[in-house]
C-alpha cells in the first residue's frame, strides 16, 4: 500500500480502535470474587499462569513494562494473596513469583468470563469473518522484528 491509502486506514483505525478495545474488556473484571483486579494485574496473573513461575525481570520483558513497575504490580498481587514470592535456593538474589490457590481461582474465573464475553462478540460474525479477523490479529502481533519494520514505514 502507498502513503495515501495507509493514511486513510490509519485514520479509520484511530476511529475504531478505542471502541474495539472497550468492547473486548470484560465488564465483570474489576469485582470478580469481590477482589478488585486491574487489567495490568490480570495480564500479570495470566502471564504467570502460562509460565508456571517466573522472575520479576522475566515478567517485565513478557509484559513489555519496566522492572520497577512490575515490582510494584507484583507487590500489590502479593498483598491481595494472588501471588507469592519465593527466593531461589541456589541464588538467594533471584526471586521467583508464582500463583497462590486464590490467584489460580481468580484467573480461572476471569478466563471463564473473558471467553464468555468474547463468544458474545464473535457470534455477530460469520465463520469466515472470524477466520480473517484472527489471521489479521496474528499478523499484527507478529514477531518484534516485523513490528519494528512496520514502524519504520
Amino acid at each position: 500500500m502507498r502513503g495515501k491509502e495507509i493514511k486513510k486506514y490509519v485514520s479509520r483505525m484511530d476511529d475504531v480502535l478505542p471502541t474495539l478495545v472497550k468492547n473486548f474488556q470484560v465488564p465483570q473484571l474489576p469485582k470478580l470474587y469481590g477482589a478488585e483486579i486491574t487489567l495490568p494485574q490480570y495480564f500479570a496473573l495470566a502471564t504467570i499462569t502460562r509460565k508456571g513461575k517466573c522472575m520479576v525481570g522475566e515478567l517485565s520483558k513478557l509484559l513489555g513494562v519496566n522492572v520497577n513497575t512490575v515490582s510494584e504490580l507484583v507487590g500489590r498481587l502479593v498483598e491481595k494473596h494472588f501471588v507469592e514470592k519465593e527466593r531461589d535456593e541456589k541464588d538467594r538474589r533471584r526471586v521467583h513469583v508464582h500463583l497462590t490457590q486464590l490467584g489460580k481461582r481468580i484467573i480461572r474465573k476471569v478466563d471463564h468470563w473473558k471467553k464468555r464475553h468474547v463468544r458474545g462478540i464473535l457470534r455477530n460474525l460469520t465463520e469466515n469473518d472470524c477466520h480473517v479477523l484472527i489471521q489479521i490479529m496474528e499478523k499484527m502481533t507478529g514477531t518484534p522484528q516485523r513490528l519494528e519494520e512496520a514502524r519504520r514505514v
